[in-house]
């Protein structure tokens, strides 16, 4: 099945996605993936002591990459989603393991292209934890296609 159409998106229109709970594992793996390999996430005894968290908190990219992951599962970009041509974001709290996080998008805008087959949707994230404290939030721009 394929996803919405530039057309099929209305200005307000709101979605939200399954919630994830962030482990330890996926924390250390992300973070040997992306070769975050800085002490705020490799070195526990300088987290507790020298940072304001006191305990393992996730990367803002993982935290961004498992929101956009959620989102792209409601299949609505499927065929027709074409390209991320922006994103804006906020971190606004640390997530730890064991919080489960999952965010409410809304259409935040539309642009048709000068092309006239296709178009930007501005949609915008606020993703929070199971306590209801927002993460983070984003605005990411999609280039759909039209049907026309």
């Amino acid at each position: 099945m394929g996803g919405r159409y530039y057309e099929d998106f209305l200005l307000e229109e709101r979605f939200s996605t399954a919630k994830r709970t962030i482990t330890e594992t996926d924390i250390v793996n992300f973070v040997n993936l992306a070769g975050w390999q800085t002490p705020l996430f490799t070195d526990m005894e300088y987290v507790r002591e020298e940072t304001v968290f006191k305990e393992r908190i996730a990367p803002g990219a993982l935290i961004l990459s498992i929101a956009l992951a959620q989102f792209a599962m409601l299949g609505l970009t499927h065929t027709t989603g074409l390209a991320m041509v922006g994103l804006q974001v906020r971190l606004t709290n640390p997530a730890r393991p064991g919080d489960t996080i999952g965010s409410e998008v809304v259409v935040a805008s539309k642009q048709e292209s000068t092309r006239g087959d296709r178009g930007i949707v501005e949609f915008k994230y606020t993703v929070s934890n199971q306590k209801g404290v927002v993460v983070a939030e984003m605005n990411e721009k999609v280039l759909f296609k039209k049907r026309t």
